[in-house]
C-alpha cells in the first residue's frame, strides 16, 4: 500500500499525525517508509518528525522510528537529531535513542540517549552529556557531566 495517513482526533481536535509513503502489512505490525508524524496542540504544531522507517504496532500504541532522524520542535525552538525515537501513545512519551544531538539557538547539546513528553518541555537527558555555547566572538564554551 502506498499513501497512508492516520489522524487522531479525539473529541473532534487533532492530536497526532502519522503519513507515510509506503506502508506493509504484518499480523500485528505494520512496517512503514519515509515516515513523517507530528504531535500537536490546539491549533499549532508541537514536534514534527522524520524518518526513513518505522514499526507500528496500532494494538499496543507503540511506534518505532529508525534513523537517521530529524526532530523539530517549534514550540520550544528547539532541533533534535538521532537514530532511533519510540513513542508510546499511552503516557505521551518520546525516547531518542543512538546519540542525541540538540540545538536550541547557538548552543548544542549532545547525550546518549533523551526520555520526554510528546511536546518536549520535560527532558531527560542520559549521559555522558556535552553542551558547547558560543560566547560572542570567543571560541566556545564546553561544558560536560553525567547523569
Amino acid at each position: 500500500m502506498t499513501g497512508l495517513v492516520l489522524r487522531d482526533m479525539p473529541e473532534g481536535r487533532l492530536q497526532w499525525e502519522l503519513r507515510a509513503a509506503e506502508v506493509r502489512d504484518g499480523s500485528s505490525v505494520s512496517r512503514l517508509k519515509e515516515v513523517r508524524m507530528t504531535w500537536r496542540e490546539p491549533g499549532r504544531p508541537v514536534v514534527q518528525v522524520k524518518a526513513p522507517e518505522a514499526l507500528w504496532d496500532a494494538g499496543r500504541g507503540l511506534m518505532d522510528m529508525r534513523g537517521p532522524l530529524w526532530l523539530v520542535a517549534p514550540a520550544v525552538e528547539a532541533e533534535l537529531e538521532g537514530q532511533a525515537l519510540t513513542w508510546r501513545r499511552e503516557g505521551r512519551t518520546l525516547a531518542l535513542s543512538g546519540g542525541v544531538r540538540l540545538r536550541r539557538g547557538r548552543g548544542v547539546l549532545r547525550a546518549r540517549a533523551m526520555e520526554a513528553d510528546e511536546g518536549l518541555r520535560r527532558i531527560r537527558l542520559q549521559g555522558p552529556i556535552t553542551m558547547r555555547v558560543p560566547v560572542s566572538h570567543q571560541p566556545a564554551v564546553q561544558l560536560k557531566g553525567r547523569t
